[in-house]
């Protein structure tokens, strides 16, 4: 079981800036998670995941994502740490993330 997470950034029509962390099933294509703010720090995305993996009856076997400062961070890291595998897609290839990047659209949309 892969879940596929990643960030998109918007603003609102007043111009402050927002954030969108979304996490689907590579394999159902389900949403499991969105999370819109302002800022989405590592320790806020790891608190949602601890929710999400609770609701859908624990973690998958890997969690798929970019790069991205929270990705990377030694918390997440820490959190992720002989529970659930990691797999980072290569930096400037979203299309190895495809899933996600897919949900991401018509997010947008």
């Amino acid at each position: 079981m892969v879940w596929a997470l990643d960030f998109q950034f918007d603003s609102t029509v007043d111009g402050h800036k927002i954030k969108i962390a979304s996490m689907v099933d590579e394999h159902t294509r389900m949403s499991l998670l969105n999370i819109v703010d302002r800022s989405i720090a590592a320790d806020r995305l790891i608190e949602e995941l601890k929710k999400t993996f609770a609701i859908w009856g624990g973690p998958p076997k890997v969690l798929r994502m970019d790069n991205g400062p929270e990705f990377i961070s030694e918390a997440l890291q820490t959190f992720c740490a002989g529970s659930v595998g990691i797999s980072y897609i290569p930096p400037g290839t979203p299309w190895n993330n495809g899933f996600i990047e897919s949900f991401n659209n018509r997010l947008r949309d």
